[in-house]
């Protein structure tokens, strides 16, 4: 159900936005840390860039090559951390990421997946469930007895019997006049 898909996306966001901050976070030779590039990824419903980042005060860090600080090594471990497949023993040990032996993209086409065959599965059931109410409807319909079309014969039939019993009535008071 919809928990079920928030637990998975929730799992997801938390284990991006950790992994991210991690690798953001390696000190480079100085001792300095890109800092926090992600916020809000205890949920998917507030996850986000940390709006720091556009003031400047969050950056890129500089951390993944020890000796020659180059930049574009946060970026490239950022990159190359989208297709780790993610368990218990993930490339990083200290951040609990399990996404069972998944990556990322993998991750989400796998709870995409799982929605899909759910979606198909009930709107399969309601069709089925439709034509059994139908079936019940029908059933109840003609154990009552009551059709419409017989009613209206019967209906008829009454009508010119009376028409017929009134004309008789209407002779017999004129012959007793």
């Amino acid at each position: 159900g919809y928990q079920y898909y928030m637990n998975q996306l929730d799992n997801l966001a938390h284990g991006f936005g950790s992994i991210i901050d991690t690798i953001n976070n390696l000190k480079d030779s100085s001792g300095n840390k890109g800092g926090d590039l992600i916020v809000g990824f205890e949920s998917a419903a507030t996850i986000g860039i940390n709006p720091d980042w556009a003031a400047g005060k969050v950056y890129f860090g500089k951390g993944i090559d020890k000796e020659g600080n180059n930049p574009n090594d946060t970026a490239l471990a950022m990159y190359g951390a989208m297709s780790w497949k993610y368990s218990p023993n993930n490339p990083y040990k200290n951040i609990a990421v399990d996404l069972g032996g998944k990556s990322f993209a993998d991750y989400m086409n796998h709870v995409s997946t799982i929605q899909a065959t759910d979606s198909t599965s009930n709107q399969n059931a309601l069709k089925t469930n439709v034509t059994v109410l139908n079936g019940i409807q029908d059933s109840r319909d003609a154990l009552s007895g009551i059709s419409l079309d017989e009613e209206a014969a019967n209906m008829m039939t009454y009508m010119a019997a009376y028409n017929a019993a009134s004309r008789l009535m209407t002779t017999l008071d004129e012959a007793l006049n």
